[in-house]
């Protein structure tokens, strides 16, 4: 076969890159036009047939910053609140329409809810037309639509593509199915690999029993099972594999490993949250300094972002390790790295008015009102809102606002001849737009050390866009190049970016411990693993407790997932209380080989009497003390710290308000000064003066008064 006659889909950028290396190794290096990500190769479709959709070719993909921004404009337009009805949650709502194939007429003006989201799922459609863009669901949605609307061109990609494979199949959703099915062919080759055990993005619309019934849409299919595992030790398996057969909607399958010599996973209990994580962070610091490990080695995983405050704020900042958190403010999603790349969507997309309004409001004397009158002016004539700009002498802009008006032009115009010449760098074309707006120098010639550290974000900018530009000319000279433009493929490369794509070897380069949530964690893998928060209602989450059955199988599979990640060692670890409520043990720990977990506690009398009802039965010490290499001796030095209950007093309820009034000024040892804003849930909840535009939850124990 040929290159381009393959179609290979995976779901993040990092996998797609790896297939592609794997490929080059056994087939030599070239241009794999069909694989990628389902979203890049539906994509790259979309542009090759424009003709066909009402966007262009050169159409913008807004990524969730974008998609939010051109909400709240939504929202303002249509006197909606947006503290009422949160950009996110509507997007989150018109998102799982497009999933379902739902357009605004659909949806029902009887139900309260999509009464209200009739009209803003219209103005969002609209607004995306009139700055010729797609979000993430109709990049599929329009693939689908194209294939099953024009039988023609979905016979000529039928017939092209002889070969369909499937990486991660579990996490497939209706639409991704659907479009495979559309493109099969008589040949019917097609080779699907995936876990159902490691089906985790139900809440995306991945669909579990897409892959479970796999022999029934394909009888004459022929399975492999690939039950050997090459990363983890039988002992961490041994867990996971039980825990896992718990669920009733699965294939039976059982992991094995050659790795039979490691040490029990490791069961910790606590009496709070902090003393959680004065172990787990104790704990790292003896397997680094005693025990030969790095802490690029070791990654602590939790279900949901919020539980790394405890971690980062209170014990890492104050033990003065070096981490990561990976999920957390992607690189893309900063305000200086958006509002250079803002220059590259409009000059990939004259159209695209949210990318033209972040310039505008960068640009002295511009504001709100001008690009409202150039929108409008824009939308009005049907033109591209770029073109606008030229015109805004006709727009009804203030007469001293129309000279700058222009010069933006003339100056995107005069870069628009770079950036869409199929010889342009993007590192070059970023370094004049740099050097015409000043940006650069003004971040390094201020003394704020933040606008600093914006400076040298924009300098990894340029690394960045030489390594894509060493890359594309690599591609661009390959046999199979399909003629897209430099410019345009970098867009497509950096909107359809995940968080994990984001993790690579820089917390490897820097020795870094690594901070995550187990969905990010998927597909990664570390020597030790320390997963935290093993509490029903946080592992399984309190949501999924609703669900019943099904919610409940869908967090034991993340629980699977979670317990995989590790190579060498698992430490799992729970606090008996959380805030000023008492917590209980995650059922998973319950579910777990009785001999086949180590437990202990802190010295607090809780602490004990849980790890005593959980150890009836399973030791707290084991055999794989005996072991005298690097995983054993460190098993044993870990075993030895010794956490004391805590000892700081606790404020009752009705103390908080007298202490701590609101308007108050308190202390903190990380964060500075702040205001108390409110109480709530046995918290203080302060803005500090160090964490502009927060507003974060601390225990009353954690400051102290400083205007008293």
């Amino acid at each position: 076969a040929q290159r381009s006659q393959i179609l290979a889909v995976t779901f993040t950028n990092k996998a797609a890159r790896e297939m592609v290396e794997r490929i080059e190794g056994l087939c030599g290096s070239g241009f794999f036009s069909n694989v990628g990500t389902f979203h890049s190769v539906c994509a790259r479709w979309l542009r090759r047939e424009a003709k066909y959709l009402d966007v262009s070719s050169s159409f913008s993909i807004y990524d969730t910053e974008a998609q939010v921004a051109l909400m709240r404009d939504i929202l303002k337009e249509l006197n909606i609140d947006g503290q009422k009805h949160a950009p996110r949650d509507l997007l989150s709502a018109i998102s799982a329409c497009k999933n379902a194939r739902r357009k605004p007429e659909d949806l029902s003006p009887l139900l309260a809810q999509e009464r209200l989201l009739i009209p803003i799922y219209q103005a969002y459609n609209r607004r995306l037309r009139e700055n010729d863009s797609l979000d993430f669901d109709d990049i599929l949605v329009y693939t689908v639509e194209l294939f099953s609307n024009n039988p023609d061109v979905c016979e000529k990609y039928r017939r092209h593509l002889r070969y369909i494979l499937v990486d991660e199949f579990q996490d497939v959703n209706p639409i991704q199915y659907e479009l495979l099915r559309l493109l099969l062919n008589e040949d019917r080759n097609f080779c699907a690999v995936g876990d159902d055990d490691q089906s985790i993005y139900g809440f995306r619309g991945a669909d579990n029993s897409i892959i479970l019934r796999f022999e029934k849409d394909f009888h004459d299919a022929k399975v492999i099972k690939l039950e050997q595992n090459y990363r983890s030790t039988q002992q961490i398996l041994d867990v996971a594999n039980l825990v896992v057969s718990h669920n009733s909607d699965r294939k039976v399958k059982n992991l094995w490993s050659n790795r039979t010599d490691g040490t029990l996973p490791y069961v910790y209990i606590t009496d709070d949250a902090r003393s959680e994580a004065l172990f787990v962070v104790q704990a790292c610091k003896c397997l680094v300094q005693q025990c030969g490990y790095r802490y690029s080695d070791i990654a602590i995983l939790y279900r949901s972002n919020f539980q790394s405050r405890n971690f980062e704020e209170v014990l890492l900042r104050e033990e003065g390790m070096s981490y990561q958190i990976v999920g957390g403010r992607r690189f893309y999603d900063r305000k200086e790295i958006r509002d250079i790349l803002a220059y590259l969507y409009v000059l990939g997309n004259p159209s695209d008015s949210v990318a033209l309004g972040r310039i505008i409001k960068n640009t002295r004397g511009l504001g709100e009102s001008t690009l409202a009158k150039i929108v409008s002016y824009a939308a009005h004539n049907g033109i591209p809102i770029m073109h606008a700009l030229g015109l805004a002498d006709q727009a009804a802009v203030a007469a001293s606002y129309v000279g700058r008006c222009r010069k933006l032009y003339d100056q995107l115009e005069e870069l628009s001849k770079q950036a869409l010449s199929p010889d342009c760098s993007l590192a070059e074309l970023v370094r004049v737009v740099l050097e015409e707006t000043g940006y650069k120098d003004k971040l390094l010639s201020s003394d704020l050390e933040e606008d600093q550290e914006r400076g040298e974000n924009l300098q990894e900018l340029l690394e960045v866009l030489t390594d894509f530009d060493r890359r594309f000319q690599k591609e661009r000279h390959s046999p199979n190049y399909d003629g897209e433009l430099p410019l345009r493929a970098f867009l497509n490369e950096i909107s359809l970016i995940s968080g994990r794509d984001e993790f690579d070897e820089s917390a490897d380069k820097q020795d870094s411990l690594v901070l995550m949530t187990i969905h990010t964690s998927k597909g990664l893998e570390f020597p030790v693993v320390f997963l935290v928060g093993m509490e029903d209602g946080f592992l399984p989450h309190h949501r999924s407790l609703v669900d019943g059955d099904k919610g409940v199988e869908e967090e034991r599979r993340l629980c699977y997932v979670g317990l995989t990640r590790a190579k060498d060692m698992l430490y799992l670890t729970a606090a008996c209380h959380r805030g000023d409520q008492d917590s209980e043990l995650s059922r998973f720990i319950y579910e777990m080989p009785l001999k086949q977990i180590e437990v202990k506690s802190s010295n607090g009398w809780k602490a004990k009497a849980v790890a005593q009802k959980l150890s009836s039965g399973r030791p707290f010490r084991s055999g794989s003390e005996e072991l005298k290499d690097k995983h054993g001796t460190a098993a044993e030095k870990v075993r030895q710290i010794t956490i004391m209950p805590p000892q700081v007093r606790k404020f009752r309820r009705r103390e908080i308000a007298v202490n701590f009034p609101a308007g108050c000024t308190v202390e903190h040892k990380v964060n500075g000064l702040g205001t108390v804003s409110f109480i709530a849930s046995g918290k203080l909840w302060v803005r500090f003066k160090s964490r502009p535009g927060e507003c974060l939850p601390i225990a009353c124990e954690d400051v102290k008064r400083a205007d008293s």
